[in-house]
């Protein structure tokens, strides 16, 4: 009895090797030939860490066999998205547009980066003033990630206000 508390079965150590090996296998075919990470090496690392944390967060709960299922495959996706975020090398040019296009008044802008092929447009979809007086302006933004054999478009609907110095802060 003591002795499966402390040393786990062979079976669910072949288990856990071969998870471990697989696991390794996919992350290695996500690499670039340069070594860095693809956008799909990326996504594949969020979703495992994904699903970690919301494994650990089932057992640190009192969550049965459906619940816990349920918060590993949230945290699997939940890891996805956000590793499908904006490319790094995307931030300066899509900063620099979003800025032009929130002080030009105008309703559409766009972006491209020739170092990652990657591009965005911006919408302006709406002006308001919030409870706190101040401008806010409701976005479209479509970020275009080419790099990688599947090429994906991420739409997001955000608004940003102005705030006491000048300076745009999304809410």
């Amino acid at each position: 009895m003591f002795r499966s508390l402390i040393v786990p079965s062979a079976t669910k150590f072949r288990r856990a090797l071969l998870s471990a090996a697989l696991a390794s296998s996919i992350g290695l075919s996500a690499c670039a030939a340069d070594g860095t990470l693809t956008s799909e090496g990326r996504q594949f690392l969020g979703g495992v860490l994904g699903a970690v944390t919301g494994y650990a967060a089932c057992r640190a709960s009192s969550a049965n066999d459906t619940e816990c299922a349920a918060l590993i495959i949230a945290g699997a996706t939940a890891g996805v998205l956000i590793a499908r975020a904006l490319d790094p090398r995307d931030r300066a040019p899509r900063n620099q547009a979003i800025a032009g296009f929130l002080d030009s008044n105008s309703g559409y802008s766009s972006w491209n980066n020739p170092e990652t092929t990657n591009s965005g447009t911006l919408q302006l979809l709406g002006t308001t003033t919030d409870e706190q007086g101040r401008e806010c302006r409701q976005i479209q933004e479509n970020y275009n990630q080419r790099t990688g054999p599947n090429p994906t478009t991420t739409p997001e609907t955000y608004t940003m206000c102005r705030n006491g110095d000048g300076q745009w802060d999304t809410v």
